[in-house]
């Protein structure tokens, strides 16, 4: 391997074509330089490069020459290298100009040797001078320490910005790492396509839900949209497709240049423009040697962390999947929480391919907890303890949460929390240090200040719509809280247990900026500092993706507060975006609240229900100007029943929905919204494993069913195991009805493929 390397070396015959670019490279990258400066050109003065050394001895810069060389240098052929020699000690201008400096050394390198008698004859002439010999064998080990992808077949400056965004987001990825001893472990995330429609996949397995690999996608699609809810690992998964993309190899098969950048940071600074990003993340030599066939991977990260309308957002991301898709040699993936509905397939997206990360299957968390408690020995038991629990049954099976309850297993295997906002209060209140107080670690004082210092520090990075803050600015909160306060605590002790022993915190001190390692821990201490004010406007933000987590949150911690669910259930939406984020989201906000009288619960279930019915009646009726009349009369329906049963199918709920179905069968809905909004709570009660589901609206309503509730409970009962004699009797009549009837299947046709607003007149 040496001797090839060596050969590899031994090869460069163009001095300024190869062995410059190289030095280019490596240099700036050797231990303690500073600056470096390519002088080469006709007044040189005897230095093709002129650096910049901090000596920590003395505490001062030392400035070296450095003379590059093709080839053995021997001493019948040293006068030009001695004439270079001798002019690199001439003083030199240096920082673009600016100073006046004089060399102390001069470093001879060559890709080659150096005899014995030209070094003494050099040494001899130059003495009291200090000259380096960089020889090829001293060189290819300096390479492989600094530049190793010069031994790779790919450019030289490609290489470089491939490793050195590698070494970056490696580093990034261990400092925002939650895990203690396991930074490296990669839970692999199931990615699965979204169906348009679940009863037309259930025919067609070409349309069913089905899993993907990421890197086949990258390579086949042009913009990749991929959702998952709080803590799936939307960037973890970005962090992984960057080392996988930043690889030699890779690059090789690929032709991908990969690119990173937060959706705000896009919108914010580049409007949101593409090609300004390239221009200034890679390089113009970078650029120049990247073959035509190449192309540039943009990994766009936080849609949701930007405060925008969903109308609003979906409106950019119309217009940047455009761009990407307009541009030949531009290829995106661009994460988000999820965008209103889940599944909805917005057409304004369709040049997009989209994606969700699902949940950990119940084995897989438990796995991987068990992975990450490895070592702390923990028995059987409680992980057994763990499954029956109530927590586990709500846990989101994220790899945030299960990296937040296996650390807290770790530290405290006594008490497992009881739900989502307990779990990151006992996780946080472990990590800003009350359990550290018993051992004599931390003080009283400490862990309320530090408690403090976060919710403040969140209030600025939430009300602000930033990820990063500077390390002074972070500080002069630190110190704003402080000051005024007798607590004996100095300002730069209590930022230094905040950066480095609480493991929420990410210092960055090469940017000297800070954030939170996941944005969750902000928005839990801002609900928790609008908690502790009494001063959260409960208003139309709690239906905006940007703001959902603060008022989970908000409610988590409240737990008792029917005023409270009663009023964000009686919020009218004034969006269409709005109207659909209420539908998914009430069921998160209801079962934060879960102490609060169950009454409040069973009002507003039903509430959403009746709501999500007339919505969908509206719709058909064209009573109300929507982007959803894109859809036919049945994807609609099959949509809305989704988002219902996805939202709702919890054991906590089955009470609600059995007295909901009481309520709505006897309210004073009009016939065709009633049976709507029964056979949405119908599907969600099947889930909850409830029996003879359809027999009530059958039994009392048969005669006034619409077409697409009776098609619909066809569709569902194809899935049951065990069905009642009225719904046998009723998938018969269907059948029978259909069958031989020209003018029933044109109409089933409409009703499936056609768009509402294509369609003349109401629907009824």
């Amino acid at each position: 391997m040496e001797e090839e390397k060596r050969k590899r070396l031994e090869s460069i015959k163009d001095e300024v074509g190869e062995l410059h670019p190289l030095l280019k490279i490596l240099l700036p990258k050797m231990p303690s330089v500073k600056n470096v400066e390519y002088t080469h050109g006709n007044n040189e003065m005897g230095a093709d490069f002129l650096l910049s050394r901090f000596d920590e001895t003395f505490g001062q810069l030392d400035y070296i020459s450095v003379v590059a060389k093709i080839g053995k240098i021997d001493q019948p052929n040293i006068s030009d290298v001695d004439r270079q020699i001798e002019e690199s000690f001439i003083p030199k201008l240096f920082n673009s100009g600016k100073e006046n400096v004089n060399v102390n050394e001069v470093w001879v390198v060559t890709n080659a040797g150096v005899s014995n008698g030209a070094k003494i004859k050099i040494n001899d002439k130059y003495r009291g001078r200090k000259i380096n010999f960089i020889t090829g064998d001293k060189l290819w080990k300096l390479i492989d320490q600094y530049a190793p992808n010069f031994w790779t077949a790919i450019p030289l400056q490609i290489g470089d910005y491939l490793n050195q965004f590698r070494l970056r987001n490696d580093e990034i990825d261990r400092s925002v790492s939650l895990t203690k001893n396991n930074a490296d472990l990669y839970v692999e995330q199931d990615i699965y396509t979204i169906p348009e429609n679940k009863w037309e996949a259930r025919r067609d397995s070409h349309k069913k839900p089905h899993k993907v690999d990421i890197f086949q996608i990258i390579q086949r699609e042009s913009a990749v949209l991929i959702e998952g809810e709080m803590g799936a690992g939307k960037s973890k998964l970005l962090r992984h497709i960057i080392r996988h993309y930043t690889h030699p190899q890779h690059y090789i098969d690929s032709k991908i240049v990969p690119i990173f950048i937060s959706y705000k940071n896009l919108l914010d600074n580049y409007d949101g423009n593409l090609n300004k990003v390239l221009a200034e993340y890679i390089n113009k030599g970078a650029l120049a040697e990247i073959e035509k066939d190449a192309r540039f991977l943009f990994l766009i990260d936080g849609v949701d962390e930007k405060n925008l309308t969903l109308e609003e957002s979906l409106k950019k991301l119309s217009a940047l999947i455009a761009q990407v898709g307009d541009t030949p040699n531009f290829k995106a993936v661009i994460t988000s929480r999820e965008l209103g509905s889940v599944k909805q397939n917005w057409e304004i997206l369709k040049r997009s391919m989209r994606l969700e990360i699902h949940p950990l299957s119940t084995h897989r968390i438990i796995e991987f907890v068990q992975k990450l408690c490895s070592g702390a020995n923990l028995s059987k038991r409680i992980f057994e303890d763990l499954k029956k629990s109530h927590l586990f049954k709500e846990l989101p099976k994220s790899p945030i949460a299960a990296i937040l309850l296996a650390n807290l297993l770790q530290e405290n295997t006594k008490e497992i929390p009881s739900n989502m906002t307990e779990l990151y209060t006992k996780y946080l209140e472990l990590v800003l240090g009350r359990w550290d107080i018993e051992k004599g670690l931390q003080t009283q004082k400490e862990y309320e200040a530090l408690d403090n210092v976060l919710m403040r520090l969140s209030k600025f990075v939430v009300e602000n719509e930033i990820h990063y803050m500077a390390i002074d600015e972070a500080k002069g909160i630190v110190d704003e809280y402080l000051k005024p306060r007798n607590l004996g605590i100095e300002t730069d002790r209590l930022f230094s247990i905040l950066t480095e022993r609480t493991g929420i915190i990410m210092c960055d001190p090469y940017e000297k900026r800070i954030c939170f390692k996941h944005r969750t821990f902000a928005e839990y201490f801002y609900a928790k500092q609008k908690l502790k004010d009494r001063n959260l406007v409960v208003d139309n933000r709690a239906f905006n993706v940007y703001w959902l987590n603060v008022f989970f949150f908000f409610v988590g911690q409240l737990k008792d507060c029917p005023d409270l669910l009663d009023g964000l259930s009686v919020l009218e939406p004034k969006s269409e975006g709005e109207r659909l984020i209420k539908m998914v989201n009430m069921g998160n906000y209801f079962m934060a609240g879960f102490a609060s009288p169950y009454e409040v619960v069973e009002k507003g279930i039903a509430r959403v229900i009746k709501d999500t019915a007339i919505h969908y009646s509206q719709i058909l009726n064209k009573q109300i100007e929507t982007s959803l009349s894109m859809f036919s009369e049945m994807h609609l329906f099959c949509l809305f029943q989704m988002i219902l049963r996805d939202s709702y199918s919890y054991e906590f709920f089955s009470k609600a929905v059995e007295n909901a179905i009481l309520e709505i069968d006897d309210c004073n809905l009009d016939s065709t919204t009633k049976a709507y909004a029964l056979f949405f709570l119908n599907v969600i009660y099947i889930d909850l494993e409830g029996k003879e589901s359809f027999d009530l609206i059958l039994k009392k309503h048969a005669k006034e069913l619409p077409l697409s509730v009776q098609l619909a409970i066809g569709h569902e009962s194809h899935d049951l195991q065990t069905k009642s004699t009225l719904l046998k009797r009723h998938e018969k009549a269907l059948k029978k009805a259909v069958r031989g009837n020209k003018s029933l299947q044109d109409q089933l046709e409409i009703m499936y493929d056609r768009p509402i607003r294509l369609i003349k007149g109401k629907i009824t």
